[in-house]
């Protein structure tokens, strides 16, 4: 009787043993594409349980090939996630799925269960490559962009009346060593903190400039001398057509020409808008330009403010140049012109026309 139940006790204590030991099944649960930057992308993948990245990858097979490849464990609080790092094209379709079998020197099998994805490519974006928004006039009037993964696009260009260049100042990116403009937008609070735009779309351009296309009408009927040298540009627009990116993984470079605007022999204040024809993937790219010849310095005193204006090309005093102030609470001055030797000088208490 003894015998029999040795003998059971260790029938026993080998059924459980087998349990415990039994091989868990591993498959691929799902897939996610990812792009970061060229020579980081490809796929996460998720499994049903956690398994030694080292010892899993020999069971990993992407079709079509990728060539070599990184694979290893990418924490992720809700699932067990790998990443798989490789020569992925974006666009192309993928399977990746597990070689199935005994993964060696642990208690897990791997089943086939494939999953297919598209690789997904770099995020369509256009931006300006200038951290000023200033061109000379009498230089080439080429600002510099780089655009990757877009299709074709067009720029537009917009003159904007000088009256009108404060109201959407906004879209004017500074150098960190210019003085920060004296307003307390939103948006000029944003560009300071974020170091960049805020981002504008061609809908809402748009709606602003029917907005100041009213003004400017409403502007022309003031009686004030001073005022005309201000609204001597209408809202003029020209476009123009250029070949994209799309599908291409690398960041391409390019000069856009601001000179195929109406009367790029004069400066003032430019609009440009890039974006995508149709259906548009990428952001609109908005920058305000100042294309002139004019350079501006400026000292305070206790009671008077001097304004001298040289040319940026010769670096001679402009006479004649014509100011217009603005200040916090959006009033336009008017304080005259410069004299011979380029200077415009403010006294305290004196009587400005302004609007």
């Amino acid at each position: 009787m003894k015998k029999y139940l040795s003998n059971f006790f260790i029938l026993a204590i080998l059924l459980f043993t087998n349990n415990l030991f039994a091989a868990v099944n591993v498959s691929i649960t799902g897939a996610d594409s990812y792009y970061e930057e060229p020579n980081d992308k490809g796929a996460y993948i998720y499994l049903n349980d956690r398994v030694e990245d080292y010892k899993l990858k020999k069971h990993i097979r992407v079709i079509p090939s990728v060539g070599l490849y990184t694979f290893y464990y990418a924490y992720d609080s809700n699932r067990y996630r790998y990443k798989i790092n490789g020569n992925f094209k974006s666009g192309k379709e993928y399977t990746i799925e597990l070689i199935p079998g005994e993964i060696k020197g642990t208690n897990f099998n791997c089943v086939s269960s494939p999953i297919k994805f598209k690789a997904v490519g770099p995020q369509p974006k256009f931006q300006f490559m200038a951290d000023r928004s200033v061109i000379e006039l009498k230089s080439k009037q080429l600002i510099p962009m780089s655009l990757t993964n877009v299709g074709n696009f067009k720029s537009q260009l917009t003159n904007i009346p000088s009256l009108f260049t404060p109201t959407i100042e906004n879209l004017c990116l500074m150098a960190e060593a210019d003085e920060k403009r004296p307003m307390e937008t939103e948006a000029l609070k944003y560009r300071i903190k974020e170091k960049k735009l805020p981002i504008i779309s061609e809908e809402s351009i748009n709606s602003l400039f029917d907005k100041l296309k009213k003004q400017y009408e409403s502007a022309k009927s003031i009686n004030l001398p001073e005022l005309k040298a201000f609204i001597n540009a209408d809202f003029e627009t020209e476009s123009k057509g250029y070949l994209g990116s799309e599908g291409s993984e690398k960041e391409m470079f390019f000069s856009l020409p601001l000179d195929f605007r109406k009367n790029p022999t004069k400066g003032g204040s430019v609009l440009a808008l890039i974006g995508e024809n149709g259906t548009k993937n990428a952001e609109d790219a908005v920058r305000l330009i100042q294309v002139t010849d004019l350079s501006i310095s400026y000292k305070f005193s206790e009671k008077s403010l001097l304004l001298w204006v040289t040319s940026i090309e010769t670096g001679t005093p402009i006479e004649g140049a014509e100011i217009m102030l603005y200040t916090l609470d959006s009033k336009r001055l008017f304080p005259g012109k410069t004299n011979k030797d380029g200077l415009l000088i403010i006294k305290e208490n004196s009587e400005i026309p302004s609007i």
